[in-house]
């Protein structure tokens, strides 16, 4: 599929996001595909058409290349032993975005430690927040003076 249709096509961030949680992947043989309706932004034609995990895989990459890089820039900041500690150990990662399709893989490729899904990765963002909340000493130790 012609990759400008696609861009120009996919204009709302709504659209991105349903596209992203149904046939987000990091696995480029993937053949998932949606059917979705839109407005092209530049001819304001309505219609239907079919999107493949492919046709989204680029802006997919760079969503989480970005993070990550972040990551790699938090561990440099760490002290030794905890940075080469998360190395030995590896990373859990949680969050509705835990569900795209090969990111375990595609971060364990990028970081170069082992990366883990969470089980339940949407729900143990709520869940862990919700103990430190309940634990003072938690509460102390991942807290951020401003």
């Amino acid at each position: 599929m012609d990759k400008n249709l696609v861009k120009n096509f996919i204009e709302s961030a709504r659209l991105a996001e349903k596209l992203k949680n149904e046939i987000g992947s990091l696995d480029e043989g993937d053949g998932l595909s949606a059917i979705v309706s839109g407005r092209n932004v530049l001819t304001g034609e309505v219609k239907t058409m079919t999107v493949r995990a492919g046709d989204i895989l680029l802006p997919i990459k760079a969503y989480f290349d970005r993070i990550a890089k972040l990551t790699q820039s938090i561990i440099k900041k760490l002290p030794p032993e905890t940075a080469s500690e998360i190395r030995r150990s590896g990373v859990y990662v949680s969050g509705k975005n835990s569900s795209v399709y090969g990111l375990e893989r595609y971060f364990s490729d990028k970081l170069g430690f082992k990366v883990s899904i969470a089980k339940d990765g949407l729900y143990s963002v709520v869940l862990g927040g919700g103990i430190a909340i309940g634990d003072k000493e938690i509460l102390k130790k991942v807290s951020i003076e401003y």
